[in-house]
């Protein structure tokens, strides 16, 4: 019984380690994958819909609706220059210079996976990222 116990334990502290890690450990690729949409694929005339498409591509919620993610419709060049010097420190992330235009995405209601609702908003910001060496690899926020 004890055994059995400190097991049930261990795991759940393996897969909180596990889920935190994977939130935070991301790369360029999973960056690039979650947060840029360039040229934009489809029209923000709609942007609940723009959103509830993106976020189905993207499978940002195969298993739970993501609370809020942010499409930055730029060329990923450009937000990869955030990190090499079109960027200002700011602790551990980096403050975007110039402004992108972008979509902020906030889930409304909805049973996962195929049935999130989402409110987009059309905006035009500059960010703050996560860079590891030359790339960004975490979302942190958008800022005026």
């Amino acid at each position: 019984m004890l055994v059995s116990k400190v097991s049930c334990s261990l795991l759940a502290i393996l897969l909180g380690f596990l889920m935190v890690q994977s939130c935070e450990g991301q790369s360029r690729e999973d960056f690039e994958w979650k947060h840029t949409d360039y040229p934009k694929s489809y029209s923000t005339s709609h942007p609940d819909t723009y959103c509830k498409r993106m976020m189905l591509q993207k499978r940002l919620t195969r298993y739970v609706c993501k609370d809020i993610n942010t499409f930055i419709n730029n060329r990923p060049v450009n937000v990869v220059q955030v990190c090499r010097g079109r960027g200002i420190p700011h602790g551990s992330d980096t403050d975007s210079i110039d402004s992108f235009d972008m979509v902020i995405c906030r889930y409304t209601g909805g049973p996962a996976p195929y049935d999130c609702r989402y409110s987009g908003t059309p905006t035009h910001l500059r960010i703050r990222v996560t860079c590891t060496g030359i790339y960004p690899t975490h979302y942190v926020t958008q800022m005026r």
